[in-house]
């Protein structure tokens, strides 16, 4: 017991003194550099150092930085294309939010849907077939990159197209569940075509959602 309390001794001091003269060393040398780039970006912006303690409070508004070669704006296009977003309005000319960030970034995607949950109204994308098939049609030809346009068209209960005029309706994921594979996809078919009419390409459908916990307050409830 001895030996190996003496062995554990050993290691710790070790490892203390890798700590203290190599780890430690390494980060103030990584953090110095990192504060040094972001004084360096500050003097180019025209902002004095004594200013703030937070430099990240002067790029509030993100879609203000200009990237500084053509490595940081392609970076800058890829991660813009990772954000699908949502905004208010029936109409491009109307939507100011979603007009600037297509102008600003190189969006990756929008959702669309009836139902506004903060002001709990039906006034958010989709009021009928003409006027949602001119909303896409005008976001991909204000787009960068060609958009995902989605829309949350599960079937059953869960259809943001319901009162479109026209639009025919999908029974519910469980009842198709019970279904011929022929079916399903008869099924599926339809919608896509529907969907691709308003100009739709993403549909997030209840592909994965396995109704086997009777206290799941969504999966098999709303249906």
């Amino acid at each position: 017991m001895q030996i190996e309390w003496h062995r554990v001794t050993w290691y710790s001091k070790l490892g203390a003194v890798i700590l203290l003269f190599v780890i430690v060393p390494a980060l103030a040398f990584w953090f110095g550099r990192i504060y040094q780039r972001v004084i360096d970006a500050e003097h180019a912006a025209g902002i004095s150092a004594s200013d703030t303690l937070l430099p990240v409070a002067h790029a509030a508004d993100f879609s203000s930085a200009v990237p500084q070669s053509e490595t940081d704006a392609a970076l800058l296009s890829k991660i813009d294309q990772l954000f699908m977003v949502g905004f208010r309005g029936y109409a491009y000319d109307e939507t100011v939010d979603i007009k600037r960030a297509l102008v600003e970034t190189n969006l990756g995607g929008v959702i669309l849907f009836d139902y506004d949950t903060p002001t709990k109204k039906y006034i958010r994308n989709i009021q009928s077939a003409s006027q949602i098939t001119k909303l896409t049609k005008d976001l991909q030809s204000h787009a960068q990159t060609p958009l995902f346009i989605a829309v949350d068209e599960e079937g059953g209960k869960v259809s943001r197209l319901k009162n479109i005029s026209g639009f025919k309706k999908n029974s519910s994921a469980a009842y198709l569940g019970t279904q011929k594979n022929a079916t399903v996809q008869a099924t599926a078919k339809k919608l896509g075509l529907q969907l691709a009419k308003y100009g739709f390409n993403i549909d997030f459908a209840p592909d994965l959602d396995v109704n086997v916990n009777s206290k799941n307050p969504v999966i098999g409830v709303v249906g």
